[in-house]
């Protein structure tokens, strides 16, 4: 099964955050009242995720009320909504390979608990992954941004693997290669491509999770 990889803590320090914030800051000069106080809003939550997840993710929402055009914050939020939704996810899947594991040695009482951890380990991963897909599939498609528009269609493929849509995941990252393309490494688009390759083969095999 292809699943996405790395374990992202909540409270550590988001790096792809602080990446974007050199461009804000050229960005700014020129901007309405408007914009600039929502770039303030975008910037506080920034600083907020260094250290607070979920409170980074409160500032997001809430710009989001007021400033819902801002595509730049809807993908931040989506970013932190997925982390935290991935974390729960590889806790899922070590009580699941653990409870496999105790399955195998005859200790079928620890397996069930195991199991019964992991259930709950995805029951608190998917709103997280739902929350996040919604938002990216608005980055998608309305965000000026086309090398933003891309790494939105990844990071969709890596919720529609959660879900076990191999089909929708194929094709999401058939997306972001087409509109990477001429903007993004080589590099880059040859590992998506080889990837793609991988998703196309599970959808042989797999079927939506019911």
């Amino acid at each position: 099964m292809i699943v996405p990889s790395g374990k992202k803590g909540p409270a550590r320090p988001k790096g792809w955050l602080l990446a974007l914030l050199p461009a804000l800051a050229l960005s700014v000069a020129g901007c309405s009242s408007s914009q600039t106080e929502a770039d303030e809003v975008y910037r506080s939550g920034v600083a907020k995720s260094q250290g607070d997840t979920q409170g980074a993710i409160k500032i997001f929402e809430d710009g989001l009320s007021a400033y819902p055009n801002h595509h730049r914050m809807r993908f931040a939020l989506a970013r932190l909504y997925y982390d935290t939704g991935e974390t729960e996810h590889l806790e899922e899947r070590r009580a699941h390979l653990e409870g496999k594991k105790r399955q195998e040695e005859g200790k079928q009482a620890d397996a069930q608990a195991l199991e019964r951890e992991a259930q709950d380990h995805r029951a608190k991963a998917t709103p997280f992954y739902k929350n996040c897909r919604d938002h990216l599939k608005i980055v998608g498609t309305k965000d000026d941004d086309i090398v933003r528009r891309a790494w939105a269609y990844v990071i969709l493929m890596k919720c529609d693997v959660f879900f076990d849509d191999w089909n929708q995941a194929a094709d999401d990252l058939d997306r972001a290669i087409d509109l990477g393309t001429n903007h993004l490494p080589p590099q880059k688009l040859n590992e998506w491509k080889d990837y793609l390759r991988q998703l196309q083969q599970e959808t042989s095999t797999k079927k939506p999770r019911s």
